[in-house]
């Protein structure tokens, strides 16, 4: 197929250059192939790594439409973090999210108000593989004042709670 062809390719440039293709990128979220959504996770996760990512052209990457437009970015990157059965993608994808979290309040206000904190909150007891990027994004997040105050709300405190006695017990005597 020519787009995996392509997207193979784009998932070796460097993020100035990728910097003109987040729009196409974001689209090709919504793809069936597997490995055209490994090349298409590279591209984003390369993007989101640098500087380039501060572009003003790059700005409300989140917002943009994955795939048909039906759904933005944001959330097709949460449905692969809670719903793809392979694990990789889903860490990339979680990445890429807490790549996007700490470059700005804009973006943690946008995953703020896509349920990315109920999403991230859940896989605290469930996910090993995704234990470190949920409590990194959650992490991020908590520097929005909005975020905090529902990550409170939804009980994050305790589950933060028992995450921590579940892997290590001793760590809550210290307190």
């Amino acid at each position: 197929c020519p787009l995996v062809h392509i997207a193979s390719m784009l998932s070796r440039l460097d993020a100035d250059v990728l910097v003109h293709c987040h729009k196409t990128a974001c689209y090709l979220l919504s793809t069936p192939d597997p490995y055209l959504l490994q090349c298409i996770l590279m591209c984003l996760k390369t993007l989101t790594q640098s500087d380039a990512i501060l572009v003003s052209d790059c700005q409300g990457l989140l917002q943009l439409p994955a795939g048909d437009g039906a759904i933005h970015t944001v959330e097709k990157l949460l449905d692969i973090v809670k719903n793809y059965p392979n694990q990789e993608f889903r860490h990339v994808a979680a990445e890429i999210l807490y790549n996007l979290s700490t470059s700005s309040e804009e973006n943690r206000a946008i995953m703020m108000s896509s349920d990315a904190n109920t999403v991230f909150l859940g896989l605290l007891n469930e996910e090993d593989v995704l234990l470190e990027q949920s409590l990194r994004i959650l992490e991020s997040q908590a520097n929005l004042p909005e975020s905090a105050r529902q990550v409170r709300t939804l009980g994050g405190i305790d589950r933060l709670l028992n995450t921590l006695q579940s892997r290590c017990p001793e760590a809550l005597d210290a307190l």
